[in-house]
Order: structure tokens, then sequence, then C-alpha cells
């Protein structure tokens, strides 16, 4: 999210990851699991940054969400896109650290091996993403005090506000990943829009197209 002439932009949408590799992925194919992170990765962190605002828990949030996401892709049955699905459990397991659980799912699906291989990929992709300038112009602009109104909205209503406005996603793929009704997803939306507005007043204007 960037300023420009007084106002936030939202971050380029995440672009859907190529159909002919859904495939391989499901199967849980080491080098197109790579990839899958390196396509995801900054728009995870920036979830999970822009909920917490602390790049290291945002780091150890991102790391968890593909290991959570490893796991299940034999499950993922194409019902939502893959982008949709991926900011789901970045959504799920941002919102559970911020709820302060401390008991971590099992991890039985991974053997201990298995885990220290896919944490391995996952680091190595996040050290490409870290070399994206793009992603560290978006980190270096973001400034204190729309992180600050940010952190003032309740976890629910800024979640909403960050997949929709800031990630982009429509209604409809807001309320698939935050498992919404559409209808809950516009009042929270408007609730989180009007809140930063009083802070912020025209930081907030003009933040997105208007889009279903």
């Amino acid at each position: 999210m960037t300023r420009k002439e007084g106002r936030i932009e939202a971050m380029a949408r995440l672009a859907p990851f190529p159909e002919h590799l859904v495939a391989a992925l499901r199967r849980q194919d080491r080098p197109v699991f790579e990839r899958f992170v390196i396509h995801c990765m900054p728009y995870v962190h920036d979830v999970a940054f822009r909920m917490t605002h602390d790049h290291d828990r945002a780091a150890d949030i991102a790391q968890e969400v593909f290991m959570r996401a490893f796991q299940a892709l034999p499950m993922f049955k194409g019902r939502s896109s893959l982008c949709t699905w991926i900011y789901r459990i970045a959504a799920n397991t941002t919102l559970m650290e911020l709820r302060k659980h401390t008991r971590r799912p099992p991890v039985d699906p991974l053997s201990q091996v298995d885990a220290e291989q896919v944490a391995t990929l996952i680091d190595s992709a996040e050290t490409t993403c870290k070399d994206n300038p793009e992603r560290r112009l978006v980190e270096h602009e973001l400034g204190e005090m729309i992180n600050d109104a940010l952190s003032t909205l309740s976890p629910n209503l800024r979640i909403a506000f960050i997949l929709r406005d800031i990630e982009q996603l429509s209604v409809a793929e807001t309320a698939q990943a935050l498992g919404l009704s559409e209808t809950a997803v516009k009042s929270r939306t408007h609730r989180a829009r009007k809140a930063l507005r009083e802070q912020l007043g025209d930081y907030v204007e003009g933040l997105r197209p208007k889009r279903m």
C-alpha cells in the first residue's frame, strides 16, 4: 500500500497460480511448492504484518501458513481459487495468533524430515521474495501512521479491510476466505473504512475502485 497524492493505493492483486501446475502442487511436488511459496509469500506476509504490525511475528505466521498449506494440498478440491484458499489459511492462522492460542494443530501429516524439508523450501522462497524491489518499496513506504490506525481496528474488522481493500479480493472472495456471508463482509469493511476515515481522512479516500 503506497501513498500517492495524499491517498493510499492498494497492492497489486495476487495473480492466479499457473493452472497447469495445480495438479503437481496438489501432489506436493517440492519444486512446484517452492514456486507457489515464492508466488504467494509477499501477500501472505503482507496480511500477517498488517495484522500484527510486527515483522518477526509476520514471518513466523507466514512460515506456519505455508506449512499448513503443504499439509492441506492433497485435500484442495478447487471449489475456490488457490489464491482465495491461501488467503483463508493466512487469515485463520493470523487470527488465531492474535487470539493468543497457545495450542498448535498437530503436524501428523508430515514426518520430522518432511517438515524440515518444507521449512527449507519456505526459507529459500522468503529469500527470493526479500530480493523483490517492489516488495521492499511497499514495506518502506508503509507509514507508521497507517499501521497505527489499522491496529486500532478489531481483528475481525482489520482482516476484512486488509483482504478487501488492500489485497483487492472481491466481496465474494473475501467472504470465502473468511467463511462469512457477503453481507457480513460488506458490513465489516464499511465499518472499518468509516473508522479509518475518521483517523486518516483523505488518506483512505479512493483506496480502491468499486468492484464486486
